[in-house]
């Protein structure tokens, strides 16, 4: 995995220092879904980080990204006596992202990865899982400022171990570096 980072890092930085045209978008957002591993599913907030390259010679953006689901009562306040456990699932992708700028104020993008999901849904059974993710997503955009706001959703599944699956709807902030 620490591979497939260097990889994306060291063509993104490469691309970056050889045209000064090419964007690079970097966004966070919130959201709220669903996770399951060989169980019904549960609730989860959950919280994006990402950060994706265009690269001249592809017709596509290189992409990766990190989730974070958690079942939301984790987040509220409660006694510290109390020894409750909370689900969750750290959700890492690299893949390949479409974007398009229909007008002055929209934009599509789609976004197909490989997914790793460290799993821990069940209390005391965690661990890494492969498998495939796709996320869409609509930006509202004004052509004259870097930064704009787009929602979507996300849903991966893996095809080993407990089979965990994930799902969500968000709202994200992006900032474009090299556009305008």
């Amino acid at each position: 995995m620490k591979k497939l980072f260097i990889l994306f890092f060291l063509i993104s930085a490469s691309a970056e220092f050889g045209q000064d045209t090419l964007e690079t978008i970097a966004s966070g957002g919130i959201g709220y879904g669903s996770i399951s591993s060989n169980s019904p599913a549960v609730g989860a907030m959950a919280f994006h980080i990402s950060l994706s390259q265009e690269v001249g010679f592809l017709p596509f953006r290189l992409k990766a990204s990190y989730t974070y689901q958690r079942d939301p009562e984790y987040f509220l306040p409660m006694s510290e006596t109390t020894k409750l456990y909370y689900s969750y699932m750290q959700i890492i992708n690299i893949g390949a992202e479409l974007f398009q700028i229909v007008n002055d104020y929209v934009s599509f993008s789609e976004y197909f990865a490989y997914s790793s999901v460290y799993d821990e849904v069940f209390e005391g059974l965690d661990n890494w899982a492969n498998g495939i993710m796709f996320s869409a997503e609509i930006g509202f955009l004004k052509k004259t400022s870097p930064l704009w706001f787009s929602t979507g959703f996300n849903y991966g599944l893996t095809f080993d171990k407990n089979r965990p699956d994930f799902n969500d709807f968000y709202i994200k902030v992006n900032y474009s570096f090299g556009r305008i």
